[in-house]
Parts: structure tokens; C-alpha cells; sequence
């Protein structure tokens, strides 16, 4: 992995990756480092025990919290999701027409809560999942539920509510419980970023003219242009959650690839449905049910990536080969630019 450790020490030289990387085959670790700073203001650096925002890798969990809940006999994959959602959610219209796994397979048509009303409200207001709901229930389909595809952000926060109902407790707790410590993820959570948090990376992006965009649906950037660092302070949710926003290490993401590859936290082959990609006829992008899917027949690579303004992570799993790549970075775009280097080196090995 020397031409790894090279690539990476390029770019942070470059000031152009800010993070912390993980390569491992099965249980064995390969390659692991970090680089860069978790906060300027203080000088301090970034270690591979850094949590790191997730952007959207949540819906990793969230979907297999839903596979679980299925496993159990507590809802089933095609049921209509109004049946699981108080009033006030979606018109009892398109509650009716949108089923669970329209919600996980990003076909329901709904689209994000990162709205209008989003950008003008205090991300204070927004803690709990029951808090979402006003930027979600004037929302409808952009086309007949399973006839489309469309990435949805409302449609995860959707799961979470669901999960609620039918648990009656938390989603943070049920996620905690059935989950992160199962597969000893003791550094992963939807943390509140409003109270102190030990080793917490601050997501820095640089300034760019208006219009441009590291994720569809993210807020726009500062106007001014000027290519300064600038915080993520005041842009993301004071709390991630179903959806995305939550934090972890590039570690306990490793647990949670051997935890969930064992049948740990759910059967096999429940987890093979939610590596069963979308059909291409909907013109969607290579993702199944909360997970995207990649690869070929004898070389699947499946997991999530996340985006948002000073934040890029990406977790790989490669389902035939063992492999597990996990980048975390506290900058936009760029864990993309190191993963992409990893599956090179991975795709010229095999």
C-alpha cells in the first residue's frame, strides 16, 4: 500500500484531502492513516479515531433498521407507509400510493426536506424526526410511486418516523441498540453538535460563487467567491438523523462491514434484497435499498457515499473480494478523489 500512503501524502501536502482512511480484507487491517486538521482554529489534527460527518451513509442504517423491523414480521416491504405515519406527515393520498420500499429504492417521487423553508428556518428547530415534519407534509410525488426514481432525503426521514411508530421509542435508540452496538460502534452516533462532543472534525468547505453545489438539494455556498474556508456550521442540522448527518469513524465503519457481511444484524438474505440494484429501467442511479451497488457478478462493491458542504465520505464494501475501504474527510468532494484511487489499485490487483 505504498502507493496509497504516497497518493495521500500528495494531497494533503496539497491541502487538497483532509481526513482519515481505512483499507481492510475481512479482519485484517491493510492500510490505515489521517491526515489534515479537525479544527484550523485550534490546530488540530485529524487522527483515524476522528468522528467525521456521514452526510447520507445514515441510510445505510436506516435501512437495515427497516430490514430488521421486516425480519421480525413487524412491517413488510410492500406496505403502504401511511400505515406506519401519524397525521401531518403526507396527505393521506400519498401515504396510501407510497410503500415502504418505494421509500428505501428512492422511487417513491417525494424529494428533499433541504427546501426553501428549510433555508430560511434555524437548524435549531430541527432535533427530533417529529421536527421534520412541516418541511415534509406539502410534499408530493413528481411521478407514480415505483415508476421513477429520484434520490429522497424526505423519503428516509419517512423510514425513521415509520420506525418510531412501530418501535415506540426513539429512532436514535432503536439505531444505537440494534446496531451501532451489536457492531461495536462505540464511536458512532447522531450526535447534537450544539453541546461538546470529544474529537468531532468541523466540516470546512471554500467559498464559491452561488449555484455551486457538492450534493443535490445542499444549501447554496457564500456568494462571494473569494475561495476563503469557511465552516459548516450554520448549514447542516444541528442533529443528524434517517436520512443522513450522523457521525462515525472510519473504524467503527469497518465494524459495521464485518458486522453486517457475518449476518450479524440481519440474515443474509435480507441483506441481499437490499443489495439488489434498482431495475436500470427507471433510469436510476446503480443504488438497491439504502445501499448503492456497484461492480460487476464476481466483484460487487456495495455501501454509500456522503456529501455536503465540508463534508465527503464514502464506504466501500466489497461483497466477493473482502475488502472494506472506508474515507471520511472533513472537506468537500474529496474522500471521492482518494476512494476512487483505492478501487484503481484494488481493480489492478485482482
Amino acid at each position: 500500500m505504498d502507493e496509497l500512503a504516497r497518493f495521500v501524502d500528495r494531497l494533503e501536502r496539497a491541502d487538497a484531502f483532509s481526513g482519515a482512511v481505512l483499507l481492510a480484507h475481512h479482519d485484517e487491517l491493510i492500510f490505515e492513516s489521517a491526515c489534515g486538521l479537525a479544527c484550523k482554529s485550534f490546530n488540530v489534527a485529524n487522527r483515524v479515531d476522528t468522528r467525521f460527518n456521514l452526510g447520507s451513509m445514515n441510510k445505510m442504517f436506516t435501512a437495515v433498521a427497516v430490514a430488521q423491523l421486516v425480519e421480525r414480521g413487524v412491517v413488510g416491504w410492500d406496505d403502504a407507509i401511511g400505515r406506519y405515519l401519524s397525521a401531518g406527515w403526507l396527505s393521506p393520498e400519498h401515504a396510501a400510493r407510497i410503500t415502504i420500499d418505494h421509500l428505501l429504492t428512492h422511487t417513491s417521487g417525494l424529494g428533499s426536506y433541504f427546501n426553501e423553508q428549510f433555508e430560511h428556518a434555524s437548524r435549531l428547530r430541527f432535533r427530533e424526526i417529529d421536527d421534520f415534519r412541516p418541511l415534509i407534509r406539502d410534499d408530493a410525488p413528481a411521478f407514480e410511486p415505483g415508476h421513477g426514481w429520484q434520490y429522497s432525503n424526505s423519503g428516509f426521514m419517512l423510514l425513521g418516523a415509520m420506525i418510531e411508530h412501530v418501535t415506540g421509542g426513539s429512532y436514535y435508540d432503536y439505531i444505537r441498540r440494534n446496531i451501532h452496538e451489536p457492531a461495536g460502534m462505540i464511536q458512532s452516533d447522531c450526535y447534537d453538535v450544539d453541546r461538546p462532543i470529544a474529537n468531532l472534525a468541523i466540516g470546512y468547505s471554500r467559498r464559491h460563487a452561488r449555484g455551486e453545489h457538492t450534493h443535490p438539494g445542499e444549501p447554496p455556498h457564500d456568494p462571494s467567491g473569494d475561495g476563503a474556508w469557511e465552516t459548516n456550521t450554520f448549514k447542516h442540522v444541528v442533529r443528524g438523523g434517517p436520512a443522513g448527518g450522523g457521525y462515525s469513524t472510519v473504524r467503527d465503519l469497518w465494524r459495521f462491514s464485518l458486522a453486517l457481511t457475518s449476518g450479524l444484524l440481519c440474515e443474509r438474505r435480507t441483506a441481499e434484497r437490499l443489495w439488489t440494484p434498482t431495475p436500470a429501467s427507471l433510469k436510476c442511479a446503480p443504488y438497491g435499498r439504502g445501499f448503492s451497488v456497484q461492480g460487476g457478478p464476481a466483484d460487487r462493491i456495495v455501501g454509500h457515499a456522503g456529501g455536503f458542504p465540508g463534508i465527503s465520505a464514502q464506504l466501500d464494501i466489497y461483497l466477493d473480494r473482502g475488502f472494506t475501504l472506508a474515507v471520511l474527510s472533513n472537506y468537500d468532494k474529496s474522500a471521492y478523489v482518494v476512494a476512487d484511487q483505492v478501487r484503481e489499485l484494488l481493480a489492478r490487483s485482482a
